[in-house]
């Protein structure tokens, strides 16, 4: 495998998630048509969040917890030598929360709960475990996960593995596992140098299968959606001959775009298909279809952007990024890619 390729594609993952983050802030919690009458129409570059939204108050381009959680865990990761333990993720959320702001306004409910179990002392393990008759699981399981696809270029297992880790501190159930590891996978396998969109779906559909397995003997068991059959209807929905816009929006209504991640995964999947792997256009169909914007576009850019590459990543909207957040993205990807090359030849 070509340390170049992975490079170029790790960094096309971690330059389009942030633009995905940076750009939902905006619209995060707006339904399509508020989007249009606030903005005049569709969002396709950065605006500053207004008020009413969680963000507002930043600056256009500057990203929120969705990113700056991955940013953390990608640092102590490097510093770790690629090596992934649910210590390790515990110590970046608790460094994560020394942000004070960024806790405040951004922690999701099952994240926030989690962090203050954590600063009162308790076992990372225990943390994340959701109450046996609560609402569900949220999605900050799967918007910070794609460090675990991105250091297990091809090998689905192990990225599986990678993002059950990231799980346990904060989201501890099997329908996390299902859906962290659905979009580990694909990132994973678009790694590839032969990928394809479908050989990009059957991952995600594995690593949902093996996030259930791990799940079932490691986490606690929820009555949830099935995330394999939700990932296969959002396929069918983004196949249909239609137009982008329309399939979006059918995605939105029958997948749906919100805080759960039962909905977001297999919605990211779908806009990855409809997009037909472009990383701009799957971005700016999560970003207009508002609910968890800024969580469901980094996702979607996650995913879309690691198979596409830089190369294909608007690259006004990447020097934005890196301005705007003061980032090293280049040697960031680097880094990785030198520790993926060397699980590759293992």
């Amino acid at each position: 495998m070509n340390s170049e390729f992975v490079y170029q594609h790790i960094l096309g993952g971690l330059a389009n998630a942030l633009i995905g983050d940076a750009m939902g802030s905006a619209t995060e919690s707006l339904t399509p048509e508020e989007i249009h009458q606030k903005f005049g129409g569709k969002v396709e570059r950065f605006i500053e969040p207004p008020e009413g939204t969680f963000a507002g108050g930043r600056k256009a381009g500057q990203v929120t917890d969705d990113t700056s959680q991955m940013l953390h865990i990608i640092e102590a990761l490097i510093e770790n030598g690629g090596r992934m333990t649910v210590e390790l993720v515990a110590q970046q959320l608790l460094r994560w929360a020394e942000d004070e702001e960024l806790f405040r306004r951004f922690a999701g409910p099952t994240t926030r709960k989690a962090i203050q179990l954590l600063k009162q002392g308790s076992d990372p393990y225990e943390t994340g475990k959701p109450e046996k008759m609560g609402m569900g699981i949220s999605n900050g399981a799967a918007m910070k996960v794609a460090p675990a696809g991105w250091l297990h270029p091809g090998d689905l297992e192990a990225a599986v593995w990678d993002a059950v880790t990231l799980c346990v501190p904060t989201h501890n159930a099997d329908v996390a596992y299902a859906g962290a590891g659905a979009i580990a996978s694909a990132i994973a396998a678009s790694l590839i140098p032969d990928a394809c969109q479908l050989s990009v779906v059957d991952a995600a559909i594995y690593g949902a299968r093996k996030g259930y397995e791990i799940g079932k003997e490691k986490a606690l068991v929820l009555r949830a959606p099935s995330m394999v059959d939700r990932i296969q209807l959002a396929v069918e929905i983004a196949i249909s001959p239609t137009d982008f816009e329309t399939t979006c929006e059918r995605l939105a209504q029958v997948v749906g775009c919100g805080l759960p991640i039962i909905e977001a995964v297999p919605f990211a999947i779908g806009l990855f298909i409809a997009s037909r792997g472009d990383p701009k256009l799957a971005v700016i169909g999560a970003v207009n279809m508002g609910g968890d914007a800024d969580t469901t576009a980094t996702i979607t850019g996650a995913v879309a952007g690691t198979y596409a590459g830089i190369s294909r990543t608007d690259q006004e909207l990447y020097s934005t990024i890196v301005r705007v957040n003061n980032l090293d993205l280049e040697n960031m990807a680097r880094q990785l890619t030198s520790i993926a090359m060397k699980h590759v030849r293992k």
